[in-house]
């Protein structure tokens, strides 16, 4: 926002926040992940050091990475994971091995730090054996055990539009065909869900519409881009009918949030990615 509005006192607003990460609060992490854990007081102090470059800002960075190796599980084939539910390992984006493994990747970065690196690919390595092959997905490790239709989510949050804008977003550093070819899973996964349910970003429709646009736009992919438009419009036609967009899975339209992750804030912002992203950087990747 202070880079928005050019202003100055919301910039140090952010550092003062940034304050708040301490070594204790670090030291008594449990989550680990994006959403509330260290990955995304990672990405969040890239994302500052980035416009205001303070050595403690990378410092506190490296902190939470540190804490996050010694605190991972190393399988016996090397593929590595974090406990971010009670005794669940998950995969996915907000509290799972995708998010823990794009915050290391962006600590390498600026960090130059290769164990950081290290890391992260075998966290890829612990996401990429659990693919399912039969049903071109990622199961959602919250429902392992449920039935096959319930155990791939396709959202932001715990499947296959997170994983892949979490790889599309990594390009720079990680590039080979592996990575390519998750991205196309991660495309088909998201064209074959479709348009249903809520409509934010986080859960629902506008988090598929933001993967899809991310994805055409970074590897030249208009058709990508299309249908992100065409899942837009569904979604729009389905509020001026409906009476609101749909916020609640169990309650009716035009309800309305005010939040960015779950509500209308995350929904306008991705209308106004798709009319000018160039504008408007990505923020379900912490750009």
């Amino acid at each position: 926002m202070a880079e928005f509005l050019g202003e100055e006192e919301l910039l140090s607003l952010a550092q003062k926040s940034a304050e708040r990460v301490t070594e204790h609060s670090i030291d008594c992490d449990q989550r680990y992940d994006l959403v509330s854990g260290a990955a995304g007081a990672i990405l969040a102090l890239i994302r500052l050091y980035r416009t205001a470059p303070r050595e403690w800002l990378l410092s506190r960075a490296n902190d939470c990475g540190s804490m996050l190796l010694k605190r991972s599980q190393v399988t016996g084939d090397g593929r590595r994971c974090w406990s971010t539910m009670p005794g669940t390992p998950l995969i996915g984006m907000s509290h799972g091995a995708t998010g823990i493994a794009y915050a290391l990747l962006r600590l390498y970065e600026f960090s130059g730090t290769k164990s950081f690196g290290q890391a992260a690919m075998e966290s890829v390595a612990y996401e990429r054996a659990l693919f399912d092959e039969k049903a071109g997905d990622w199961p959602d490790l919250r429902f392992r055990g449920e039935s096959r239709s319930d155990a791939f989510t396709t959202t932001w949050c715990h499947g296959a539009p997170g994983i892949g804008l979490a790889r599309i977003a990594t390009l720079d550093l990680l590039n080979d065909p592996s990575i390519r070819l998750e991205i196309e899973h991660a495309v088909r996964a998201t064209a074959q869900f479709g348009v249903r349910g809520v409509d934010h970003v986080c859960c629902g429709n506008f988090g598929r519409i933001e993967f899809l646009s991310t994805a055409g736009i970074r590897v030249a992919r208009p058709e990508w881009c299309e249908m992100a438009r065409k899942f837009a419009s569904r979604v729009l036609d389905a509020r001026f009918e409906g009476g609101g967009y749909r916020l609640f899975q169990n309650l009716p339209r035009g309800i309305s949030a005010p939040g960015f992750f779950q509500g209308m804030a995350g929904i306008g912002y991705s209308l106004l990615r798709l009319a000018n992203s160039k504008s408007n950087p990505c923020v379900l990747t912490w750009d």
